[in-house]
Order: C-alpha cells, then sequence, then structure tokens
C-alpha cells in the first residue's frame, strides 16, 4: 500500500527515524518529500503529485502542522479523498497535545505524542497494511 506523510518539518526528526522506517519494516511503500522530492521544481506541484499517488494519507499532526499552509493544503486534499470517512483513507496521528481538528474529529486518530505504546502504532501500521512480526531466536534451549 502507498502512504503518502504530510507533517511538519519541525517533525522531520521522528517522521525519519521513526515513523517512516516503521512503515517501511511492515512493508508500506511510503511516499516522503526528503526522499521523492527534486531540486529545481515546484514543492507543490511535487506535493500535490505525490499525494495523487497515494492509497493512505498520514497527517502527523502538531501545533507546527496546524500553523503551516502547506501541511493545510496537504490535510484538505487528503480529505477530499474521504470526506465522510468511511474509507480509512486519512490517518491522523497526534504528536503532541494540541486538539486535533475539528474536521478530522469523525474519525479514529492515533495519539502517538508517547510513541512508546503499542496499541496505536498498531492502528497505524493495520491502516496502511503494514504488519511487523516479532522475531524470535531459538536459543537451542527447551523452556
Amino acid at each position: 500500500m502507498k502512504v503518502f506523510v504530510s507533517y511538519s518539518h519541525q517533525q522531520l526528526d521522528w517522521v525519519r527515524g521513526r515513523l517512516v522506517p516503521i512503515l517501511e519494516a511492515g512493508g508500506a511503500k511510503v511516499l516522503v518529500d526528503y526522499k521523492l522530492f527534486e531540486l529545481g521544481r515546484t514543492v507543490m506541484g511535487q506535493m500535490d503529485t505525490t499525494q495523487d499517488q497515494a492509497d493512505r494519507h498520514i497527517l502527523v499532526l502538531s501545533q507546527e502542522y496546524h500553523a503551516s499552509a502547506m501541511c493545510q493544503h496537504e490535510m484538505e486534499r487528503a480529505i477530499e479523498n474521504d470526506p465522510t470517512f468511511n474509507h480509512g483513507v486519512v490517518l491522523a496521528i497526534q504528536r503532541d497535545h494540541e486538539p486535533v481538528p475539528a474536521v478530522l474529529r469523525p474519525a479514529l486518530y492515533a495519539n502517538l505524542s508517547n510513541d512508546s505504546l503499542s496499541i496505536p502504532w498498531g492502528l497505524v501500521l493495520h491502516a496502511c497494511g503494514a504488519t511487523l512480526v516479532p522475531y524470535v531466536v531459538d536459543f537451542g534451549v527447551d523452556l
């Protein structure tokens, strides 16, 4: 499944270091600016073109996200794909304690302000068609 990630660049370290590696480890194809955008081309055009390829749209919500015109543009375009939230296309992730925008409240969202909790990660992975299988080591000892 192709997953577009919309985020404020103040969240870049978390997106690059946590979100994207976990999604990719689970088998999702992640569409994210720092991997796909090219120099010399318009940012807005590349955003729209990349977002149009996605099956799912992850919105990494934060105070900075809400203040960004580009993030708001991506959020509006994501919602246009599933305005009634009946198809699970728009996946909101709350990264801080800012309230989730009213337009997104009809849909279940994942609170990853504490990203060490497994249940919200499980919801995100499942919604992206990704799965992580625990690695089991056989030490040759009968327990």
